[in-house]
């Protein structure tokens, strides 16, 4: 069976971002890479998900965004992978 990407688009989800990757991990494929696309969360969305990713062994990433301003818009940035054996 084929790895898939699975990509995960997020905001304040820290209270759902737990039971969501532990879906992941009750599905019968095989997961390549998880992508939390966490976008300018106030939460701790992103510190959950890297836990709970940890905890069952998830080959994550997490890509956040700042918080925009009128003077300046957010900035993407990609984050080491949560699961040491991911690229």
């Amino acid at each position: 069976m084929e790895a898939v990407s699975v990509i995960i688009p997020a905001h304040n989800a820290a209270r759902t971002i737990a039971r969501t990757l532990a879906s992941l991990v009750s599905e019968k494929a095989v997961i390549g890479e998880v992508l939390l696309v966490d976008d300018s969360s106030s939460d701790a969305t992103a510190a959950v998900a890297t836990e709970t990713a940890l905890q069952f062994a998830l080959p994550m990433r997490v890509i956040s965004r700042a918080a925009a301003t009128p003077a300046a818009p957010g900035i993407w940035r990609w984050s080491r992978p949560a699961f040491p054996g991911s690229t």
